[in-house]
């Protein structure tokens, strides 16, 4: 498995982007965006996962609030 962070471009996951998972062991978990021809994969080892795991709940979490108070300010301003 990977010992270090190694990146070599940005990417931005659309919200039609095909996802899939391919689990080759506890150690070798990786993630595969988009499609055969333009695709981005992230490989994770079972720790790095539930840190992963942890870390996008709260982001969801917070984008979740931040849109609820974007909804309500536009309410607010109807």
């Amino acid at each position: 498995m990977h010992t270090a962070l190694k990146v070599g471009a940005w990417v931005t996951v659309g919200k039609n982007c095909d996802m899939k998972y391919v689990a080759h062991n506890h150690d070798d978990i990786d993630f595969v965006f988009g499609n055969r021809s333009d695709s981005f994969e992230f490989a994770f080892n079972e720790h790095s996962l539930t840190r992963f795991v942890a870390l996008a709940t709260r982001a969801l979490t917070d984008a979740k609030t931040m849109r609820e108070a974007e909804d309500e300010a536009e309410s607010a301003q109807l």
